[in-house]
């Protein structure tokens, strides 16, 4: 789930390629070239991107070098699913500026999607201040976590968490679980009580902070006030009464579950977490 989420904001990322304006601020290229890829950008805006790729590389073979092109056709390949081309073009145009950021945090992002946690590190590493972008930030904080780096996640997150101007749940689960990993508890507390205080009145916080207080401290008592707190204040829904009903099962009031998981509506009785404490509870009333 969680990685899932981040693949689908890198992909997002890459989309955004370079503007026009950028292909006319090149003072390398000539006039075919550009207009090789001013349609090839245009093509890709349009979701065409093999037609795109055809015209890049068409403006590749008047010039090998252009360091626009050369990243034009690697965010294309990309977005075509071939890490690999993407990569080799993003390399390509790394020989020519080795401090590109664009072409460092790209590359990053490819061998994150191809799998390759170390290689995407070592490019995003590289990325100065300036080039390091919120979302950029989050990813090599992800990974540093990923490869049980915890020391320096743990420094990437905090810095990450002055840089927040909205709630990323991604972002607070990943945390949450890097200060437990670390025995952090109180800082683990602190954190979610501070979150709490911004984003109380958004239901999937309030569920994650339940989840989170009573797994990490066995505060299921306290993550069932908070559901029927923002129960009575907003209305409840599926996800929140199955929430409900499982921080009522584990201070083993079974009877006031069941009670609790019959809140749930019928088209939500399938899935696999209402079967799992459905039956759970079979076994205990």
């Amino acid at each position: 789930m969680k990685k899932n989420s981040i693949i689908f904001l890198i992909i997002i990322l890459i989309l955004a390629g370079c503007s026009s304006s950028q292909v006319k601020k090149s003072e390398e290229v000539e006039t075919k070239e550009e207009y090789y890829i001013l349609k090839g950008i245009n093509y890709v805006r349009e979701g065409n991107y093999t037609k795109g790729l055809k015209e890049y590389e068409k403006a590749y073979q008047k010039n090998e070098n252009n360091i626009i092109t050369l990243k034009e056709i690697a965010r294309t390949y990309i977005k075509l699913g071939d890490y690999e081309s993407g990569i080799y073009y993003y390399s390509r145009a790394l020989k020519i500026d080795e401090k590109d950021q664009e072409s460092l945090r790209n590359i990053g992002y490819a061998y994150f999607l191809k799998g390759d946690n170390k290689k995407a590190l070592s490019y995003l590493s590289r990325l100065s201040l300036d080039g390091t972008n919120f979302e950029t930030l989050k990813l090599k904080s992800y990974l540093l976590y990923e490869e049980k780096n915890f020391k320096m996640a743990y420094k990437n997150f905090k810095y990450a968490l002055t840089q927040e101007k909205e709630m990323d749940l991604i972002y607070y689960k990943i945390f949450a679980e890097l200060l437990n990993d670390m025995g952090k508890k109180e800082e683990l507390r602190i954190f979610l009580e501070k979150g709490k205080e911004k984003y109380g009145s958004q239901r999937d916080f309030i569920i994650f902070y339940s989840y989170a207080v009573g797994e990490y401290f066995g505060e299921y008592d306290l993550g069932e006030k908070e559901i029927k707190r923002y129960i009575v204040a907003y209305g409840g829904n599926d996800s929140l009464y199955m929430t409900l009903a499982y921080m009522i099962y584990n201070q083993k009031e079974y009877a006031q579950a069941e009670s609790a998981l019959k809140l749930v509506s019928y088209r939500e009785r399938y899935n696999k977490e209402y079967m799992e404490l459905k039956e759970r509870l079979k076994e205990k009333i």
